[in-house]
């Protein structure tokens, strides 16, 4: 869709008053607008879902301490099974987040294990 520029606007050119006008009939201009208010709505709700997402997703970058991986995610985040994710727990090479009954591990340790199991710290490599 261009742009409206005055200076392009051919001199005979006329505008309607309403969008009804435009499309030469009131009722089908009356369905036509609220269908495109509906579909502005629905894009607006996409537009918002799409912002949570990347408030999500900065979060993960900027914020590693806030984000949680099941034992399962840590697991294929580390490249390790979730028995040997088990074990680095209890070894105290990886230090759990328990929440509502459940364990977690957050990005920040899951980074802080790769660096020191890169730097030959670890016992379990």
């Amino acid at each position: 869709m261009t742009p409206y520029a005055p200076d392009r606007t051919p001199a005979h050119a006329t505008f309607s008053s309403s969008p009804a006008e435009a499309l030469g009939s009131p009722a089908i201009g009356s369905q036509v607008f609220h269908s495109l208010v509906a579909e502005v709505a629905r894009l607006a709700r996409a537009v918002e879902s799409m912002s949570e997402q990347v408030s999500r997703l900065t979060t993960k970058v900027e914020r590693p301490d806030l984000v949680k991986h099941s034992i399962e995610e840590a697991a294929r985040r580390l490249g390790r099974s979730r028995s040997s994710v088990y074990e680095l727990i209890k070894a105290g090479e990886l230090t759990p987040v328990r929440e509502r009954g459940r364990t977690f591990l957050t990005e920040e340790e899951c980074r802080r294990w790769e660096r020191a199991s890169r730097d030959g710290r670890s016992s379990t490599h």
